[in-house]
């Protein structure tokens, strides 16, 4: 082994020491904390630092082994403390609905699987129309007459539909449940969105324009698995405007024109 030479800090004393990081030899363990203060060395051997094949040599070699299997050590022990990722609680096609019904500023909420209003819906997302065909209740205000929509396209225009509903009443062949001819003039009829989680004191129900589509309506509102629509005459209106407490749900009873979903 060829002599040292002189400490490379103080030059007084003959070198002892050499630094793994950059090979400055040092005569003590003060003139090796020098040597790092002075030069910003960590003092650690440069890992990943090139040696030629020359100078490779068991050591060397021993070393790159001891860092692949550091790294190795280092990513399984990542996966270990990794959080969990969330497991998403809705089916795709759930899912997939209330991204759309979101991006429609709409916001769907969803009752939990087993409550009636969630098993009763039948709202989805058309992927090749992209469209949503809702679900919707129909509530003739001052009667028992209720009706649905199994999948109402968004585009059709509210006040279509509901004459599209008198028509098939009063041509159909319920003659004990049949529409009073008040509601026969659908122009003359005031549409009412049902507010979901009202604040107390206020009005559950929302006047909306007959003449936009089930989409524009919609839009802006919160909606429970699916919209329940209040339809009254006009004279009425202000009663329901009046009204600090929503009216009796049916849903989950048997109501009166269940059986004629219809799907379109």
């Amino acid at each position: 082994m060829p002599p040292r030479g002189p400490c490379s800090v103080c030059n007084e004393r003959a070198a002892q020491y050499t630094c793994p990081g950059c090979e400055a030899e040092t005569c003590s363990l003060a003139c090796s904390k020098e040597h790092k203060a002075r030069s910003r060395c960590s003092g650690k051997r440069k890992r990943t630092a090139f040696v030629s094949l020359a100078e490779f040599t068991d050591d060397q070699f021993m070393a790159d082994y001891e860092l692949l299997e550091g790294v190795r050590i280092g990513a399984e022990a990542a996966k270990r403390r990794r959080p969990p990722q969330p497991q998403r609680s809705l089916p795709s096609h759930l899912h997939q609905l209330k991204v759309q019904a979101k991006h429609r500023e709409v916001e769907l909420l969803l009752q939990q699987p087993g409550m009636v209003r969630r098993k009763q819906n039948t709202t989805l997302y058309d992927r090749k129309k992209q469209r949503i065909c809702w679900r919707m209740e129909w509530k003739l205000w001052g009667t028992d007459i209720t009706f649905y929509d199994r999948r109402a396209d968004e585009q059709v225009v509210l006040l279509e539909k509901l004459r599209m509903h008198i028509n098939e009443r009063e041509a159909g062949p319920f003659k004990s449940k049949k529409v009073p001819e008040s509601f026969a003039q659908v122009e003359h009829l005031t549409i009412f969105l049902r507010k979901e989680h009202p604040g107390a004191g206020t009005c559950p129900y929302v006047v909306v324009d007959s003449s936009k589509t089930v989409r524009e309506v919609l839009q802006g509102q919160t909606v429970v698995d699916y919209p329940t629509f209040i339809v009254c005459h006009r004279e009425d209106a202000g009663q329901i405007l009046g009204t600090k407490v929503e009216i009796e749900s049916t849903i989950g009873q048997p109501s009166v024109g269940s059986d004629e979903e219809k799907d379109r």
